[in-house]
């Protein structure tokens, strides 16, 4: 027999009850080996050996726990939609998302003159990277511990408000 490895990621790092789970599904048919969790940019890597068929089924383990939990999302059993609408729900949220940031760089540009680099901070940051990245924007990214980062924005909106007044 020979062993395969495999490293699959899936976009969550801080949910600990999520990344166990995904990392049972994952080891149903391999052996997992390591998980490491990057809370600052919201993703889990998982390391996996086995044979190929025991590979493929674990993977596929995985994808329908991830699923699972987009589906909960949305308030609804697994059973009641099917992989394709799930896959779907989570392609046009990160979609609609990234589109959110990308017009709101823009607005920031617009106001500020110049196209301004992107600070990603908070949950969204892997969001914010990639709105850069589709902008062609410089990323600056502060060496702040993962707490700093996710207060940032909130302590930036309420800077914001205060200089603005009521």
């Amino acid at each position: 027999m020979r062993v395969l490895e495999s490293v699959p990621n899936f976009s969550e790092g801080r949910e600990r009850t999520t990344i166990d789970a995904i990392g049972a599904a994952l080891s149903t048919h391999a052996r997992l080996l390591d998980v490491h969790a990057d809370e600052d940019h919201n993703r889990s890597v998982f390391t996996l050996v086995g044979d190929d068929t025991s590979l493929v089924e674990s993977l596929l383990a995985g994808i329908d726990c991830a699923r699972e939990r987009i589906a909960r999302l949305v308030c609804a059993d697994v059973e009641q939609l099917a992989a394709e609408e799930i896959d779907a729900i989570a392609a046009h949220l990160y979609t609609e998302q990234l589109r959110q940031i990308e017009t709101a760089a823009r607005r920031v540009s617009e106001r500020v003159g110049g196209a301004a680099p992107v600070v990603p901070l908070g949950g969204g940051a892997f969001l914010a990277r990639a709105a850069a990245q589709r902008l062609e924007r410089a990323v600056v990214e502060l060496p702040w511990s993962a707490a700093e980062r996710d207060a940032a924005p909130a302590a930036a909106l309420a800077a914001l408000l205060a200089e603005r007044g009521p």
